[in-house]
């Protein structure tokens, strides 16, 4: 077993926690999502991609 793993998943969690914080969300809300249990619509898209500052015409470039 990978003894790292469980120091990763935690930091993911904390990262998952403090996104869905700045969001005002709660954290099954980005689970769900990161886990490709639901979609975001174009708004949420937007607001995540501001916290994360993240490019958002990057990003949709890349997917179309």
């Amino acid at each position: 077993m990978d003894r790292g793993l469980p120091v990763r998943l935690r930091a993911r969690m904390h990262a998952c926690q403090g996104l869905a914080d700045q969001l005002g969300r709660p954290l099954l809300y980005v689970a769900k999502y990161e886990n490709g249990e639901r979609r975001l619509d174009v708004i949420e898209f937007l607001a995540t991609a501001a916290v994360i500052k993240a490019d958002q015409r990057a990003i949709i470039n890349a997917m179309s």
